[in-house]
């Protein structure tokens, strides 16, 4: 988890985030997707418990990118909020599990390899295809 961190930390001080979020006053928004609940849950409660970072997970790729590309999210899709429950969409950005606002295209996006369905790198892929997401760092 240390090491995940480090990574995390290093990809979001890049200077691109620096200057969106100062002028924002946006904490980063990591976008963790990964279908083993528990494992989602461990790396989200270690990224937020200090309040650096606001993340938000989803258990399935296509939950994923409906919330990378700000598609709109229903209880189907299976991203998790407070309590398992799906997270508010705003005009400005999403709310994330802590209350902060967050923008909705993600700053950095942690993926799982092995997910049901969509793989992770057919999701990996898709993001490099998309404009929204095309220059978003992607752990794997």
């Amino acid at each position: 988890m240390r090491i995940l961190r480090l990574l995390i930390e290093d990809a979001v001080s890049n200077p691109r985030f620096a200057i969106c979020n100062q002028q924002s006053n946006m904490k980063p928004f990591i976008l963790i997707i990964e279908d083993d609940p528990d494992i989602a849950e461990s790396i989200r409660y270690n990224l937020e418990r200090d309040g650096s970072f606001v993340a938000q997970v989803a258990l399935t790729g296509e939950a994923g990118l409906n919330i990378a590309l700000g598609k709109g999210q229903s209880k189907q899709t299976g991203q998790m909020g407070q309590t398992g429950q799906i997270g508010q969409i705003g005009q400005i950005g999403q709310i994330g599990r802590t209350g902060e606002l967050h923008s909705s295209t993600p700053d950095l996006i942690v993926l799982d390899l092995n997910l049901p369905g969509m793989s992770g790198f057919e999701l990996c892929r898709r993001f490099r295809t998309e404009e929204e997401t095309r220059r978003t760092p992607i752990i794997m």
